[in-house]
């Protein structure tokens, strides 16, 4: 039997916490619009400097800097710039270039490892979006009108932020009250306990996705030992669930200050099945996403 030490913990009653605001603005529902309307956009190849939002057709070739890692290279690999997707820095050296050019740089790609990026741009195109109407929709959605597309969206998108911030509030409560108790209290089997259900919630995402931690640690330049290490150091700073980390009954229940509406509305429907399908892009693969 394992008997878990209980944990006395003071001032929780005076622990406030930031949430995000669970306000929706205008022009977040124009970006979510466009993103409907970028699944039926037309790709116009462009001679000028690369600009966010651009896609950029290149080739690419990654090398572990002082590893014997394989080097990794793909051929007429599409990246949005401003995505971040393939490595740290990327977006803010690639501006300005223009198809033709090449691009060098050192980058991280994990704990302690750099790896050196080439990439040869050879072909920049820009998004050009059609125009939002009553015909658009009708035709690309189950609304019927902009104007329902948008009120329906909105309702979506605060109902989505709401439970975001409820959250947002409940893990910044965990981490403030964590950090009420000294790290050498906290009992090991709490730590251990955190540790192996990071585990098993990754081998789940990953199983879903036909994967196996064996499969999934190479490529994303993680060793099984790094892992459970940055486990433990979360699990130090911050328990995963209140029943695993209990109060003694005398103590004080904390409480979180906390703004914003409340809507119980459910979202809508999406769009139909099918729909907004014109345009695909080349997904990143797992080894040049950022870390």
């Amino acid at each position: 039997m394992c008997i878990r030490d209980r944990i006395s913990i003071k001032g929780q009653r005076e622990l406030r916490v930031t949430i995000p605001s669970p306000v929706v603005t205008d022009s977040e529902v124009d970006l979510q619009i466009n993103r409907y309307l970028e699944t039926d956009a037309v790709l116009n190849p462009v001679d000028r400097p690369i600009v966010t939002g651009d896609l950029v057709t290149m080739d690419v070739h990654v090398q572990q800097i002082a590893t014997e890692a394989e080097p990794l290279d793909m051929t007429d690999f599409m990246y949005t710039v401003g995505t971040g997707s393939i490595a740290e820095g990327i977006d803010e050296l690639i501006l300005g270039l223009k198809a033709g050019e090449d691009l060098k740089m050192n980058a991280p790609v994990g704990e302690g490892v750099v790896a050196t990026y080439e990439l040869k741009l050879k072909q920049v195109q820009e998004r050009v979006l059609p125009e939002l109407s009553d015909e658009w929709v009708a035709e690309n959605s189950e609304w019927t009108s902009a104007e329902e597309m948008r009120e329906a969206i909105l309702v979506q998108m605060r109902r989505r932020k709401i439970v975001e911030a409820q959250m947002s509030q409940r893990d910044a409560a965990l981490i403030a009250l964590s950090e009420l108790v000294a790290e050498d209290v906290a009992p090991e089997v709490l730590i251990n306990a955190e540790t192996n259900e990071r585990l098993h919630d990754l081998g789940e995402r990953l199983g879903a996705q036909k994967l196996t931690l064996e499969m999934f640690l190479p490529v994303s330049y993680t060793h099984l030992d790094v892992y459970k290490r940055q486990g433990e150091r979360k699990g130090q700073r911050r328990p995963i669930s209140p029943r695993r980390f209990p109060l003694r009954e005398k103590d004080e229940s904390h409480t979180v200050t906390s703004s914003g509406r409340r809507d119980s509305n459910p979202g809508p429907p999406g769009p139909k099945p099918g729909a907004l399908t014109k345009l695909r892009y080349a997904p990143c693969p797992p080894s040049l996403h950022k870390r």
